[in-house]
């Protein structure tokens, strides 16, 4: 299944660079959205580079998880992100996101970019590729996962922008 999304800023593609390449952007998103078991594994960040390697524990309300899809999911999931972004020298930055569900026959993959929009303003764009080789149940697993993958971006961009107007 594919899903796309995008998002828009108030911001230049160098200052969003340079958001998400701060050390401390990670740990304070996941604050905002009162996440606490997750690791971030690895980050790297160069002038034209940022590699994120991240693992968090979901705890998953089975009750409110459809029964069809109950049996493949288990009450802690563990979610390993892997994110690599580039930018060239025109300041066009590009990205790839894996989204790791060990255990489980699912494969998430994302690649999007992030451009100038307008004077001071930028659009990140997202596809994703969203497979769960699970006869029958597949496509539904995987609109229900896009659901889940659609909120989390929503909710990371919405402590983007205040992370933006804290930091003026």
């Amino acid at each position: 299944m594919k899903a796309g999304f995008h998002q828009d800023y108030p911001a230049s593609p160098e200052r969003l660079w340079q958001v998400f390449g701060q050390p401390d952007y990670p740990h304070r998103k996941y604050a905002a959205q009162g996440i606490t078991a997750y690791c971030v594994r690895q980050f790297d960040v160069s002038a034209d580079r940022i590699s994120l390697d991240l693992e968090r524990t979901l705890a998953v309300p089975v009750e409110r998880i459809p029964h069809f899809v109950q049996r493949f999911v288990h009450p802690e999931q563990v979610l390993h992100y892997v994110s690599h972004w580039h930018r060239d020298a025109g300041g066009h930055c590009s990205f790839d996101l894996k989204i790791l569900l060990p255990g489980l026959p699912v494969s998430i993959e994302g690649r999007g970019e992030l451009r100038q929009s307008a004077a001071n303003a930028s659009r990140l764009s997202i596809d994703f590729d969203i497979r769960v080789p699970v006869p029958l149940l597949g496509g539904k697993i995987e609109k229900l996962l896009a659901g889940f993958i659609e909120k989390s971006f929503r909710d990371d961009h919405a402590f983007t922008l205040q992370y933006l107007a804290e930091a003026g």
